[in-house]
């Protein structure tokens, strides 16, 4: 049975039981880490208010931590030849959200929305064996630039590399405002709907 998105019914139950299994209640933790984006609208709100309401209720300081950061850095520790990452996340509506990244410093030098029209001079120098795209489109990816390098994105997503990005900035004291932080969007927010059907 295809049950949908189900993010908001277990992403609680998911943290109680990760807490059950190392013997632990959120008392005794020191902060809360969140991704913060870019990413979908849906799944974002649904991981900061949850990690709000923990950090409410349990007076715990909040760390947001930058998806884009954390997925470059989960390539950086498993791809050790690669130097330069861009990041290119499927937007919607003909856009991308896009992210670079290099292994000197590994801080982010971009981070937008782009229209798909802008990926050829985007990509344009991104070709060689020390250089990689990290997308959730592959498959458009290298049906329009074949000399590009394309790894999935989705293995790279890692709840570890959250929390030790999010320890660093804990030990740094970079804590978010929990009244003013809102989900790192990058674009407006465009409601659809889908189209209902006409019984005959």
């Amino acid at each position: 049975m295809d049950r949908g998105n189900v993010h908001s019914d277990e992403l609680v139950p998911m943290i109680q039981r990760v807490l059950s299994s190392s013997s632990m209640n959120v008392s005794e933790l020191s902060a809360i880490a969140v991704s913060i984006g870019p990413g979908s609208f849906t799944g974002l709100r649904i991981g900061l208010s949850t990690a709000k309401g923990l950090c409410y209720g349990t007076g715990k300081s909040l760390v947001a931590v930058p998806t884009f950061e954390a997925v470059a850095r989960s390539v950086f520790e498993e791809l050790h030849h690669i130097s330069t990452i861009t990041i290119l996340v499927d937007a919607k509506r003909n856009e991308y959200y896009c992210g670079t990244f290099n292994r000197i410093d590994e801080v982010v030098r971009q981070t937008k929305a782009i229209h798909v029209g802008e990926l050829p001079t985007n990509l344009s120098a991104l070709h060689g064996e020390h250089s990689v795209i990290v997308t959730d489109r592959c498959d458009v990816i290298e049906g329009n630039y074949s000399a590009m390098r394309c790894v999935d994105i989705k293995p790279y997503y890692r709840g570890t590399t959250i929390a030790a990005i999010g320890l660093q900035m804990f030990r740094q004291q970079r804590f978010a405002d929990l009244d003013s932080l809102e989900p790192l969007y990058l674009k407006d927010f465009v409601a659809t709907t889908k189209p209902k059907h006409i019984l005959p």
